[in-house]
């Protein structure tokens, strides 16, 4: 099943302009018009500079295509993302769903892994790395910088970290703001977590990824008081395309969350059938509500997104 959407528009208010707003503008612009022209002398840019900027300036631009697949891993998640020049794996499915993931990175021609991000020490989410690295290269690592108190000491984590140690690996914190150029224009930065809390659920590492006007943005398992706390920063979070927290959990997802990131596409990666009952009737609800368009890994199989930086195109398995 495939179906291309073009991007939806970022949404605009109404309103009146007055005669002052219209004088206003044209001295603003006047006065930025001077400056540019005699920007050489001031220090400033250019007209030639703005109208033909340096390859540092316009990096947004975006060249080739970019594909993100929600691997079907079951009641877990593992995200690849296949960027012009590198790839990213978010997660790795659970305890002996390792050869699963890595089999499913095989089909998609994944011969290593330039970046992987476990967004926290979940075994549904970190579960088959170790043996993703017995068998790829991974070449970095980001990971929530835990307090003490709340260092797993589970056999997954631990052996996480001894496959990590026995292959000289260095561990990157997320810290937010850090960002990751993926090349063709494609950037991965990271949202969170922005404070410390209490449970591993919340120190899911949060990222957005952006590929010319798409966008999409990962959520790991963060729960409603994180959401909150990102929207207090004032950032911008909106996105084309959202990964559902927490399998489509009612304790993710709040209305006012979901009406800030105003997804075009949600994705939930969940399993068939599993005990905690995700996704949530609530979760799917405020999604119809938004007229987002949801795809499951329990019912579509493995979803994969492609981009050309304008148009996506939405793939499923099933």
């Amino acid at each position: 099943m495939s179906k291309r959407r073009k991007r939806r528009s970022s949404k605009k208010e109404g309103g009146v302009i007055t005669l002052r707003q219209v004088l206003l503008s044209l001295v603003i612009v006047g006065v930025i018009a001077l400056g540019i022209t005699f920007g050489e002398k001031l220090g400033l840019p250019t007209w030639d500079e703005l109208l033909n900027p340096s390859p540092a300036a316009s990096y947004t631009v975006a060249e080739g295509t970019l594909q993100v697949h929600w691997l079907d891993v079951g009641q877990a998640d593992a995200i690849l993302i296949q960027a012009p020049e590198k790839t990213v794996l978010i997660d790795s499915g659970d305890v002996g769903m390792g050869e699963n993931t890595y089999q499913q990175l095989l089909q998609f021609g994944v011969e290593k892994i330039d970046l992987w991000i476990g967004t926290h020490a979940h075994a549904d989410h970190i579960g088959g790395i170790q043996y993703i690295m017995e068998h790829l290269p991974v070449e970095e690592i980001v990971l929530s910088d835990l307090p003490d108190s709340m260092v797993p000491t589970t056999k997954v984590y631990t052996g996480m970290l001894e496959e990590m140690e026995k292959q000289g690996k260095t561990i990157t914190s997320a810290r937010p703001g850090d960002t990751y150029d993926l090349g063709g224009g494609a950037v991965l930065t990271i949202l969170g977590p922005t404070q410390t809390y209490d449970d591993l659920n919340d120190t899911s590492v949060m990222s957005r990824l952006d590929f010319g006007e798409t966008s999409f943005l990962f959520s790991g398992d963060a729960e409603t008081p994180v959401e909150e706390d990102l929207l207090a920063t004032g950032g911008n979070f909106q996105a084309d395309v959202l990964d559902v927290a927490h399998h489509g959990s009612d304790t993710s997802s709040s209305n006012r969350w979901l009406q800030t990131v105003d997804p075009d596409v949600a994705v939930i990666s969940v399993g068939e059938g599993n005990s905690y009952g995700h996704p949530s009737n609530q979760t799917l609800q405020r999604l119809q509500a938004l007229g987002t368009e949801v795809y499951r890994t329990d019912l579509n199989g493995v979803v994969t997104i492609t981009s050309d930086g304008t148009t996506l195109s939405v793939g499923t398995e099933k």
